[in-house]
């Protein structure tokens, strides 16, 4: 059971999906709030540095973390990852800790994912893992396509499976 009551599976699943990764930040800097300092913004910055790790590192390989959020335009007209604070925009770059990164693009009320950058964002996927610039915006066609490029089973393989939000 999570911290709202929910049931969290401890099943394995092939894909996760943190929806939405922004409001991670803005619910910790909500909780801190009242609290003055630097001090708060580097623990955010850090506690969010260490779930991407944690990610990259320590689950199974077969499993895919999408991380999901809202972007941000800045005074240049360039688009990125909205974050609370410097440090994860100026010091890190967060769009640098994955190899593909996709935004939603709508055009005449259809939706889809931008696979490349227009220059002024930092959409990336590798050269040939999909066949145009926009794709439908779906998320298992997504998956799909990524772990037919790398060869990613859809088993979970791994035996070490983090139980969240239980006691």
């Amino acid at each position: 059971m999570n911290r709202y009551g929910k049931q969290v599976s401890t099943t394995a699943s092939p894909s996760i999906c943190i929806d939405d990764a922004t409001y991670l930040l803005v619910d910790e800097f909500m909780r801190t709030a009242k609290m003055t300092g630097y001090q708060k913004f580097t623990d955010m910055a850090l506690n969010f540095f260490n779930l991407v790790r944690f990610c990259n590192d320590e689950l199974d390989s077969s499993r895919i973390v999408y991380f999901l959020g809202h972007s941000d335009t800045d005074s240049n007209g360039d688009e990125h990852f909205k974050t609370i604070g410097q440090l994860l925009d100026e010091k890190v770059t967060l769009e640098g800790l994955f190899t593909v990164v996709l935004k939603t693009v709508v055009q005449d009320g259809h939706y889809f994912f931008a696979t490349q950058t227009n220059g002024q964002d930092t959409v990336k996927s590798p050269i040939d893992m999909f066949q145009k610039q926009l794709i439908p915006n779906d998320l298992k066609a997504v998956d799909d396509t990524i772990r037919g490029f790398w060869n990613i089973p859809r088993t979970h393989t791994g035996t070490n499976m983090p139980k969240f939000g239980t006691k």
